[in-house]
């Protein structure tokens, strides 16, 4: 994650080809991620993520 002129900017790479995830603005300064989901060692794994900005 970085941030710019316009705002916070991020690079993500999905374990599952063709997932995507939800960003959610919490505040100027705290955002959240879900998902995506997928299968790993027989159980299906989601992710979450907040993220701050420093």
């Amino acid at each position: 994650m970085s941030t710019g002129e316009t705002g916070w900017a991020w690079d993500y790479v999905s374990p599952a080809p063709g997932a995507s995830a939800a960003w959610t603005k919490k505040s100027d300064a705290e955002y959240t991620i879900d998902d995506p989901s997928y299968p790993e060692n027989g159980r299906t794994v989601t992710e979450h993520h907040d993220c701050k900005k420093a």
